[in-house]
């Protein structure tokens, strides 16, 4: 007798079911990989910080031996006292330019005062950092008083000159008592040391032209052609 098979096409297990689970491995597999590529990601990311800060480390090590090695190769007392010398220059180069020279007023007065005025007294100083001179005055008479005021008022120099406490002496004579701002440039000790040094330059300047012996340029006869002759010394 034959063996019976019974078949159905019903299947045993509902077919939706077996896709869902297939569906749901898939999508767990899918996020497994990218939770791993982040992790991986972020030990890169990590490490290569890791490393950068090692080299930078590295690196200000070594700038500071070589600034170390610099440093030792100069001579540091040398050095400082360099700069202590440098400031004491600076300073008196600072007091030099502020100091006032009373000389230039003097021959400025030289040249301005008349013979019938004299100078009995003299004062320079300096009035709230303004140059300033004081001085008694005796003239022979007052004509020969306003004489002197108008050279004085003429002067560049002197800035608001004016005569004041007029009186007679007992021999006749008018006496009176100056007063004048001095132009700042004329009593600079910066100023008279420029004039100085011009002098020194003029002086070596005509002093070498023993050495520039010059010659002469003569016209030529020919085109585009200069004669010149020139001196030698023979001593």
């Amino acid at each position: 007798m034959e063996p019976k098979f019974q078949t159905s096409f019903i299947p045993k297990s509902p077919v939706m079911e077996t896709h869902e689970k297939k569906k749901g491995l898939a999508g767990v597999n899918i996020f497994s990989v990218v939770g791993f590529g982040i992790f991986f990601l972020t030990l890169a990311v990590y490490g290569g910080t890791y490393g950068y800060k090692n080299y930078l480390n590295n690196q200000i090590a070594k700038a500071d031996q070589e600034i170390n090695a610099a440093r030792s190769a100069f001579q540091v007392e040398k050095i400082k006292e360099l700069f202590e010398a440098n400031s004491r220059i600076l300073a008196i180069k600072s007091l030099l330019e502020k100091h006032n020279v009373s000389s230039e007023v003097l021959e400025l007065l030289q040249e301005l005062v008349i013979q019938n005025v004299r100078i009995d007294d003299f004062g320079f100083e300096n009035i709230d950092g303004s140059p300033t001179i004081t001085m008694n005055v005796e003239a022979r008479s007052y004509n020969a008083l306003a004489v002197q005021s108008d050279i004085f008022s003429k002067n560049d120099s002197l800035v608001s000159p004016h005569f004041s406490d007029f009186n007679l002496s007992e021999s006749g004579n008018v006496t009176a008592k100056f007063f004048a701002l001095v132009a700042p440039e004329l009593v600079s000790y910066k100023e008279a040391l420029g004039e100085v040094q011009e002098a020194i330059d003029t002086a070596q300047f005509f002093q070498s032209e023993g050495r520039r012996l010059y010659g002469q340029t003569i016209p030529s006869e020919l085109p585009q052609k200069e004669l010149m002759t020139y001196r030698r010394p023979l001593g």
